[in-house]
């Protein structure tokens, strides 16, 4: 019999709750709403000094660094990729330039919350080497990602990057253009989040033509997904998350009507990423079994809902007084075999995610129960339960994870 109905509870009448809000990192003390802009961060705490804050953009949450908190406060967004050919800009040697031209690197680019704009010219948080001479004027730092040169007529000698990975944003395509006398160039993206950039001249240049990037959120929710694009689909979706920090795929279910984020299950089979009420008294024949492909993910707070059961399949039932249910929460191990039996078995698979389980989240509930949730690597954990009636599970059926770290 495969059906699906309400999912087995680990424990007797146990209410569910949020462990974590998503909400909690955007609010300073005695603030109930998230400041949208640094200049709002220091009206909320007047002690609040230069650094990394989580404001509110586009109703996501996202770090930026405040600079000037003293002063003007302004918004930087921080670049994770540097090194000598990301996140900078080349003005190649030419007549007019220092050997070898001017270069600029950047760890920081100024933003604005308001418009999800970057000011390629604010050189803040730059470090630059040679120089360019106008006439008389002297000039030492090049705007983020800026190419250009004065060696010869459709010379293209000049060389900038532009990188946003690990940021939650992506640059609007088609923004660049050629300027100067005699230019020649090219703008070439890899991806939705970089850029690179060539270009040069008698003199020639490109860029931006207010000197302003455009910018657009990644997706953090399968409903922002919708929201962007109406028109989507049920299907795979990256994510960004933990504050635009990483991209993880989930699947989007339902978006025609209430979006919900699943994590695809890549290890499956008759004893992985399933739950078994084994059998006893109050069950079918070999008691009630429930095998997972996909699981429900917040991803707000990195945490699965284990008894969400819509990509399951199940065979067997449990009876409690003149209820059946036909399906077991994922990893759920429970019996009502006898005092301190264990015959329920479950497992928790998430090798091929970027996703660990938090140590120690399971527990023992019940009457006369037994068991064990015996971990496996970071990834794996095999469980196993019973009693009279007995069960293992989590405090409040959500299995929280950790995302791993990125090498």
């Amino acid at each position: 019999m495969n059906m699906t109905t309400h999912p087995l509870p680990f424990s007797q009448g146990k209410t569910l709750c949020m462990a974590l809000t998503a909400s909690a990192a955007l609010l300073l003390p005695g603030i109930g709403h998230a400041a949208s802009t640094c200049a709002e961060v220091r009206a909320q705490n007047p002690f609040a000094g230069d650094g990394t804050y989580t404001i509110s953009v586009g109703n996501q949450p996202v770090d930026v660094y405040c600079h000037d908190m003293a002063g003007t406060p302004r918004e930087y967004l921080t670049l994770p990729k540097t090194g000598s050919t990301t996140n900078y800009a080349h003005y190649g040697q030419s007549p007019n330039t220092s050997a070898g031209g001017l270069k600029s690197w950047y760890t920081k680019a100024r933003f604005d919350p308001a418009t999800l704009a970057l000011n390629l010219g604010d050189t803040t948080f730059s470090t630059s080497e040679g120089w360019v001479r106008y006439g008389t004027n002297y000039v030492y730092s090049q705007g983020l990602g800026g190419a250009a040169d004065c060696a010869a007529p459709h010379s293209q000698t000049g060389r900038g990057n532009i990188d946003l990975t690990g940021t939650p944003f992506d640059i609007v395509p088609n923004q660049f253009q050629l300027n100067g006398y005699l230019p020649a160039g090219s703008a070439t993206p890899s991806g939705s989040q970089i850029v690179n950039l060539a270009a040069g001249g008698y003199c020639g240049a490109i860029g931006t033509a207010d000197g302003r990037l455009q910018l657009t959120l990644r997706p953090s929710t399968c409903a922002k997904v919708r929201e962007q694009n109406p028109a989507a689909s049920d299907g795979t979706y990256v994510l960004s998350l933990v504050h635009g920090t990483r991209d993880v795929q989930v699947y989007c279910h339902d978006m025609a009507g209430t979006p919900r984020e699943y994590l695809t299950l890549p290890k499956t089979g008759s004893t992985t990423n399933y739950a078994h009420y084994g059998q006893s008294p109050n069950t079918s024949a070999g008691g009630l079994k429930s095998w997972y492909t996909k699981a429900r993910f917040d991803p707000a707070t990195l945490a699965l809902n284990l008894g969400d059961t819509t990509f399951s399949t199940s065979e067997g039932w449990v009876r409690y007084g003149t209820n059946y249910v036909y399906s077991q929460g994922l990893g759920g191990a429970a019996d009502c075999a006898a005092p301190h039996s264990q015959t329920g078995r479950g497992n928790i698979d998430l090798t091929g995610t970027p996703f660990d389980i938090v140590p120690n989240q399971f527990q023992l509930n019940g009457y006369l129960p037994a068991g064990s949730a015996t971990p496996s690597g970071s990834q794996i954990v095999n469980l196993a339960a019973g009693g009279y009636c007995g069960a293992i599970g989590t405090a409040d059926g959500r299995l929280q994870l950790t995302l791993q770290p990125v090498l």
